[in-house]
């Protein structure tokens, strides 16, 4: 394998997102998909992405509990369900297309969504 090939997958493989646990939002399972950090929306945080398409967005409130809201798959605006847990968001060290990569956990436990996840290089 050439140099610039090697380079290339260490860079994909060092940038893919990383997540772990088990969600149920509105009692169906929310199998993570990906991830993206909440500064894309201003906000520190981060949003879930299940592979059905459905959203979770997360963000820290100044009590450090999850501020959650959930959308449905390809729309444009979702549901406001307030305090729904604790989080914490980190930065990382890495950036991609000029956001800074976040890494956290979540406990999450509302009217609407139940569960405990970690992320890394939300982007």
């Amino acid at each position: 394998m050439s140099l610039v090939r090697t380079a290339l997958l260490l860079l994909l493989v060092a940038c893919s997102n990383k997540l772990s646990g088990e969600l149920t939002v509105d009692g169906t399972p929310f199998t993570l998909s990906s991830c993206r950090s909440g500064k894309v929306y201003n906000v520190v945080g981060v949003e879930l992405v299940a592979e059905d398409g459905r959203k979770l967005r997360l963000g820290v409130r100044p009590d450090g509990q999850a501020e959650a809201f959930v959308l449905a798959a390809g729309a444009p605006t979702g549901d406001s369900l307030g305090p729904c847990g604790a989080l914490t968001v980190s930065d990382q060290n890495s950036t991609v297309n000029g956001v800074r990569n976040v890494q956290g956990s979540a406990t999450l436990d509302c009217s609407r969504v139940k569960g405990k996840l970690t992320f890394e290089n939300c982007h």
